[in-house]
């Protein structure tokens, strides 16, 4: 939903096309997604990779885990500009992966073929393949960039606690996010489990080799988004 608005809006973005995975016939947005009732009158098409080569200029993929690591292939064999928002592309170790995951990997060629898009610090110009980072790794990597960058941290102690509302767990119901469980409430959750843990030591260790690992705590706050 996000990411169709950003774009929708977008000066430099002509149109945007959506699709949906399970849709057999074209269905209106506003059915799917209530949040857009009244709003507009665009419609989700069945997917459909030959579709977005022929008539679109790049893809995005926002989808769970799992699924781009199958659905990306032809687009990278094709050097179709390809942008996955899922983690299944971010790391270059198929076997984290599949630690971290629980799914299997991505071929370690396609893993070879992306580039991991952490836009505010290094330029993704001419990767036909992005694996755009997580949130929390977003968070986290431009907060240490600086300071492991420039030396300024001691590399063998780097703790973050992080925090986020509850519509980054998905639209999907569950105990973590029902209101009695989250309202007024603060909850600690994946203590050192969290999947986004080994993209951020990934990329920390391509600026200082020296870190070999991090505490990473998470806290789900009562709030929908921030």
């Amino acid at each position: 939903m996000v990411l169709y608005q950003m774009l929708a809006g977008h000066p430099h973005v002509d149109g945007v096309d959506l699709y949906g995975h399970n849709l057999t016939e074209p269905v209106a947005l506003a059915s799917a997604v209530p949040q857009f009732v009244g709003a507009t009158d665009v419609v989700l098409q069945p997917y459909s990779e030959q579709v977005v080569m022929a008539q679109d200029d790049v893809v995005f993929f926002a989808t769970s885990a799992g699924v781009t690591r199958t659905a990306a292939v032809p687009y990278i064999t094709a050097g179709f500009p390809m942008i996955d928002l899922s983690g299944d592309l971010r790391l270059k170790q198929p076997d984290l992966y599949t630690q971290w995951y629980h799914k299997p990997a991505a071929a370690k060629q396609i893993l070879a073929q992306t580039h991991y898009g952490l836009s505010d610090l290094q330029s993704s110009a001419g990767m036909a393949a992005i694996a755009n980072p997580g949130c929390y790794a977003t968070a986290t990597l431009l907060g240490l960039a600086p300071l492991v960058q420039s030396g300024l941290i001691m590399t063998d102690s780097i703790i973050v606690d992080a925090k986020s509302g509850t519509s980054g767990a998905g639209k999907h119901p569950g105990e973590l996010t029902h209101f009695s469980q989250a309202n007024e409430n603060l909850q600690v959750y994946k203590v050192n489990q969290h999947q986004h843990i080994p993209e951020i030591l990934q990329q920390l260790q391509v600026w200082d080799q020296s870190i070999a690992a991090i505490q990473f705590n998470t806290t789900l706050l009562p709030i929908t988004r921030g």
